[in-house]
């Protein structure tokens, strides 16, 4: 299930961080502590759309969308939010899908420093598009 995000949402993904979450942040010199900073700064710095992704009612990840420019997305997964997202890639894709028409109006971009050898893998199972390998992927 996908809800609008709350405060509570955020705790709770953010006091059980996904590894591969882990590792994006250290790659980028991060801790977790920073990163959550980072994550609450992205959205106190313009309009945004943001939602928690849910399974059993807890959340396993919330999602920022900036609503201007080029509608950057700030993703945070909590542990195991690959696999439940495989699980609900079409509900996940959907609503990806109504973000990007129907709220946004254009597409999403997502920034991805993550070292984990599948991360690419999932970005294309969930119908993104690279921009740039890797790295940049794009929504819509």
């Amino acid at each position: 299930m996908i809800v609008p995000m709350t405060a509570e949402h955020v705790k709770t993904v953010f006091k059980d961080l996904s590894d591969q979450t882990l590792a994006e942040a250290q790659a980028a010199d991060l801790t977790p502590s920073e990163l959550s900073h980072r994550f609450v700064e992205f959205m106190r710095s313009g309009d945004y759309v943001a939602h928690a992704f849910l399974e059993d009612g807890k959340p396993y990840c919330v999602m920022a969308t900036r609503a201007a420019g080029q509608h950057p997305t700030f993703l945070v997964a909590g542990r195991d939010f690959f696999e439940k997202s495989l699980r609900h890639r079409h509900e996940f894709k959907a609503y990806l899908a109504e973000l990007t028409s129907m709220i946004l109006g254009g597409p999403i971009t997502t920034v991805s420093d993550s070292p984990h050898p599948h991360a690419a893998r999932w970005f294309k199972l969930m119908g993104y598009k690279e921009v740039v390998p890797q790295k940049v992927y794009r929504w819509g």
